[in-house]
C-alpha cells in the first residue's frame, strides 16, 4: 500500500508542477494581452497609412499637379487673350475664354508638352461687344512618369 501511495505520489507531482507552470504562463498572457492588442492596433494603423501614402504617391506620380497645369496655361496663353473658365478633371482640361484670334490658341496649346489631343469643343464665335472671339477648347493632359517639384 505504501509503495502504491508512493507511486501515485511520484506520478502526480510532475503533473501538478506542469499545471502550475501552465497557470503561470496563462497569467502572463492575460497580463500582456492589452499590450499585445495595442501593438496589433498600431501595426494595423501603420499598414493603413502605408496604403494611403502609396495611393497619394501613385496619384502624384501619375499626373502633373494642377498648379503645374495652370502655370503652363498662363505661359502659353497670349497676352491679348483671357480665360473665363478652366475645368480640370480625369478626362482632361476644358478651357473657355476670349482672344483676339482664337485660331492662334490651338497651335500654342498643341506645342505644349503637357497637353495632347487639343481641339475646339464648340465653334468659335465673335463677340460683337468686345470684338473678340469666344473659344471653348478641350484637351487631354499628357501622362508623366515623374513629378518634378517646382516645375
Amino acid at each position: 500500500l505504501t509503495i502504491l501511495a508512493a507511486g501515485i505520489f511520484l506520478l502526480t507531482v510532475p503533473l501538478r508542477l506542469e499545471e502550475r507552470k501552465i497557470a503561470a504562463v496563462e497569467n502572463t498572457l492575460r497580463a500582456r494581452r492589452p499590450e499585445v492588442n495595442r501593438i496589433l492596433a498600431i501595426q494595423q494603423d501603420l499598414e493603413n497609412r502605408k496604403g494611403e501614402v502609396a495611393t497619394v504617391e501613385g496619384f502624384k506620380n501619375a499626373r502633373p499637379p494642377m498648379i503645374t497645369l495652370l502655370k503652363g496655361l498662363t505661359e502659353i496663353i497670349p497676352k491679348n487673350a483671357w480665360i473665363t473658365r478652366v475645368k480640370i478633371d480625369e478626362e482632361g482640361v476644358d478651357l473657355e475664354g476670349y482672344a483676339v484670334s482664337a485660331s492662334e490658341m490651338l497651335p500654342r496649346l498643341e506645342a505644349a508638352r503637357q497637353f495632347r489631343k487639343v481641339e475646339y469643343s464648340s465653334p468659335t464665335v465673335r463677340d460683337a461687344r468686345t470684338n473678340m472671339e469666344r473659344f471653348t477648347i478641350r484637351m487631354e493632359v499628357a501622362e508623366t512618369k515623374e513629378a518634378k517639384p517646382g516645375s
